[in-house]
């Protein structure tokens, strides 16, 4: 049994729907209670006084009251408030409660523990309790010191981003990145460099206005920062240290990176000493990202590179394998987000960032490995990513591992123009069976017959080809692009449309001079056909604009090297 709610009990009532009973112990207590919803304490204490008063009953009204009152009350209490101590009194608050956990986190750590899950700690969710404490001591009204994360970790492995996405979190992007200060190679004659005046990335002055604005230090570089620069360390920790009127004050959250991986509590221990270990309010360590979490930010870091001119009116798309193949590229133990950038460019933008083939403002591009760097050259492969995996790779190896193709060749088309040109293609359909009656009426000789199977099949094939360019034309305005028709299906789509006006125009002929309604309605059928087909053939070559190969630069084994 449980206690599922918060509030203080009215007149001493038993609010039965807001504990957690079994259903056997709803049973018992609604065998007592006699169908009343909210039984009272006084209730309560005739139960346990009842004769026939069974063991199991006698447990459960126990826990209840309990639940309730608190159970016994020790004469021996304290009362602890903003007037000091004093022993707890009859008369005093709080006779009725609800015995339990005192929870809840502030909306701002609710937001900033679904920001770092949904996209500031890929790969890396084992360090989020340490951000969250990070939060709540900076919100913590008990707190006068200012708050402490201490991070362990090697560089390139997500730290730096699970900081600023921390930053962002509780202080939004108006306000500037994290102020990162490198104290690696620091000696004791920094210290002034480091606090005093101005300029000094630690003063006071900037400090304080951090304060008001909002922001995170985050410094980096700490790692026995105390036995190599003992007048740094102390600086260091008597502004962790002080509080709310001391001079050295300046309430702003701290994020002490540690580059190795490790306890970082321990770290911090060797770095400052105890004062350290006092400010903490938690700490996170930052293991190797997989692949996956590295893919993460490459798909942010590609976004972004596609938004700049020259490259803002293209689209990429990868072929499974492709993907695959740039992921494992990518993830290198050593520092993979610090070299991410540099390894985008080397392995794929460097196929599609000056071409000259390629219509920068109408241009789909896809992307695939090449024949030598598919499975079938596994061994040799997995020695090309080794090296890439090398603390120090030449980028280069990687480049000829993938290239690009133009395979389409629009992605802003005009959405009344797609609707006008499927409207078109419809119409025509009706105009071509408007002709109809003219062609297959009854045939007087073989050959007759012979030519209206031809006719037939042919108008058939036609149908079967405007229904594929209606579909194209469909796909196109839901998708805001256009995949060009392969070089067979548009000969078929073509060869059918032009078979369409060799057919109107025959039966235009066979109505030629005619008076009757019929013949007149053949001939306006067949005049709006040809004039809809003027429209439509030329869209049908748009559709087919021909493959062209941006070729991959540099050289690679043949298959089976």
């Amino acid at each position: 049994m449980g206690v599922s709610a918060s509030r203080p009990i009215a007149s001493a009532r038993v609010p039965l729907a807001e504990l957690q009973l079994s259903a056997e112990q709803s049973a018992l207590v609604q065998r007592r209670a006699g169908g009343k919803a909210e039984p009272t304490l006084l209730d309560l204490d005739r139960w346990l006084r009842a004769k026939d008063l069974s063991e199991t009953e006698r447990d459960l009204f126990t826990d209840i009251r309990a639940a309730m009152v608190g159970g016994q009350r020790s004469a021996n209490l304290v009362r602890l408030s903003g007037e000091g101590e004093r022993p707890v009194r009859p008369g005093d608050a709080g006779n009725y409660y609800f015995a339990q956990d005192v929870v809840g986190d502030l909306p701002q750590v609710v937001k900033l523990r679904d920001d770092l899950r949904r996209d500031g700690l890929p790969g890396q969710q084992q360090a989020l309790p340490g951000f969250l404490a990070l939060a709540k001591d900076f919100y913590s009204p008990a707190r006068e010191t200012s708050p402490v994360l201490a991070i362990s970790g090697d560089p390139g492995h997500g730290k730096n981003e699970a900081v600023q996405a921390f930053s962002f979190s509780l202080f939004g992007n108006e306000v500037p990145p994290p102020l990162k200060v490198d104290l690696s190679k620091v000696v004791d004659r920094d210290a002034i460099i480091l606090f005093e005046g101005e300029d000094a990335p630690l003063s006071l002055e900037k400090l304080r206005e951090m304060q008001e604005t909002g922001g995170v230090v985050h410094l980096t570089g700490v790692d026995n920062l105390v036995a190599r620069a003992p007048d740094v360390a102390a600086k260091l920790a008597a502004r962790l240290s002080a509080r709310e009127g001391d001079s050295e004050y300046a309430r702003v959250p701290y994020v002490l990176d540690y580059s190795t991986p490790g306890d970082a509590t321990a770290m911090t221990a060797m770095a400052l000493g105890s004062v350290g270990i006092e400010s903490l309010a938690g700490s996170s360590q930052f293991g190797h990202l997989d692949e996956d979490a590295v893919w993460h930010y490459a798909e942010q870091r590609i976004a972004e590179k596609m938004k700049k001119p020259g490259l803002d009116g293209l689209v990429l798309e990868l072929e499974p394998q492709a993907k695959a193949l740039l992921k494992q590229m990518l993830t290198t133990p050593h520092a993979p987000l610090d070299s991410l950038e540099e390894r985008l460019v080397r392995f794929l933008f460097t196929h599609v960032d000056t071409q000259t083939n390629v219509d920068r403002a109408d241009s789909v591009i896809g992307i695939s490995v090449s024949e030598p760097y598919r499975e079938v050259n596994r061994a040799w492969l997995t020695g090309v990513i080794d090296a890439l995996h090398q603390p120090e790779p030449n980028l280069n190896l990687g480049t000829p591992a993938f290239r690009a193709n133009l395979t389409a060749k629009t992605h802003h088309l005009d959405a009344d123009g797609l609707a006008a040109a499927g409207q078109s293609l419809k119409a025509l359909m009706d105009d071509v069976r408007g002709c109809l009656p003219s062609l297959f009426r009854e045939p007087g000789t073989d050959e007759d017959a012979d030519r209206m199977d031809v006719l037939q099949a042919q108008t058939e094939a036609a149908f079967q080809a405007f229904h594929m360019a209606e579909k194209e034309l469909a796909d196109a305005a839901l998708f805001n692009r256009l995949v060009p028709l392969k070089p067979g299906v548009h000969r078929v789509l073509k060869s059918a449309l032009e078979a369409v006006r060799a057919t109107i125009e025959e039966a235009v002929a066979a109505v030629e001079g005619a008076e009757d309604d019929e013949g007149q309605a053949i001939a306006r059928a067949g005049a709006g056909g040809l004039s809809r087909l003027d429209e439509l053939l030329p869209l049908v070559d748009s559709l087919a604009k021909p493959p062209v190969v941006a070729e991959a630069a540099g050289d690679a084994p043949a298959d089976g090297q």
